[in-house]
C-alpha cells in the first residue's frame, strides 16, 4: 500500500522532526517543598526524556544553592533567583518572565538569554558583556561588575545602574543628561542612567 501526501503535509512532517518539543513544568513546588529536591527531580525527568528543552511556568528559586548548570532549561515564566550560586553560564535559557537575580553569582555568561520581563540584577558578578540580551522590562543593575559592552541590548524599561563598572568610569565627570542622551542613541532607556555615587 502506498500513501501519498501533499507538499504542505511533507513540510509539516519535516518541521516537527526539526523542532524538539518543549517539556513544561508548572513550578518547583509542584514536585517538592524543598527547591533543590524538586530541581533534581525535574532534571531526572528531563534526562529520561532524552534531555529535551524544558520550561518552568512559575518561579525558580535556587539562590544560595550549589547549582552548576541549568541543563536544557529554555524559559521561566516567573521570577528566577540564582544569587550566590557557583553557576557560570545561563546556557540555553532564553527568557525570564519576571525578575532575574544573579547578585553575587559566579556567572560569566548570559548564554542565550534574550529577554527579562522585570528587573535584572548582575551586581558583583563576573559579567563583561551582555551577550545576546535584547530587552529588560525593569531596572538593569550592573553595579560593581566588570561590564564593558552592552552588545545587542535595545530596551530597558527602568534605570541602568553602572556604578563601579568600567562603563561608569568612562562617563565620570559628564552631566547626567549627556550620559542619558548617549545611551538613548543605542538603547531605549525609559528611566535614568546611574553612573556615579
Amino acid at each position: 500500500m502506498k500513501i501519498v501526501i501533499s507538499e504542505t503535509q511533507y513540510q509539516r512532517l519535516i518541521e516537527t522532526k526539526e523542532k524538539p518539543k518543549i517539556l513544561r513544568f508548572p513550578s518547583l513546588r509542584f514536585f517538592d517543598r524543598e527547591e533543590i529536591v524538586a530541581w533534581e527531580l525535574i532534571l531526572k525527568i528531563v534526562e529520561k526524556k532524552g534531555n529535551v528543552p524544558f520550561a518552568i511556568d512559575g518561579d525558580l528559586d535556587l539562590g544560595n544553592l550549589n547549582i552548576f548548570s541549568l541543563g536544557t532549561l529554555v524559559s521561566v515564566g516567573g521570577d528566577v533567583n540564582l544569587q550566590e550560586t557557583p553557576l557560570e553560564s545561563l546556557g540555553n535559557l532564553q527568557s525570564v518572565g519576571g525578575e532575574l537575580n544573579l547578585n553575587g553569582a559566579s556567572i560569566k555568561s548570559l548564554g542565550d538569554l534574550k529577554t527579562v520581563g522585570d528587573d535584572l540584577d548582575l551586581r558583583y558578578t563576573r559579567i563583561t558583556t551582555l551577550d545576546n540580551l535584547e530587552s529588560v522590562g525593569g531596572d538593569l543593575t550592573l553595579t560593581l561588575s566588570p561590564i564593558k559592552k552592552l552588545n545587542d541590548l535595545k530596551y530597558v524599561g527602568g534605570n541602568i545602574d553602572i556604578r563601579g563598572t568600567p562603563l561608569g568610569e568612562f562617563f565620570k565627570g559628564q552631566f547626567p543628561y549627556e550620559v542619558l542622551k548617549e545611551f538613548r542613541k543605542y538603547i531605549d532607556v525609559q528611566g535614568f542612567v546611574v553612573y556615579q555615587s
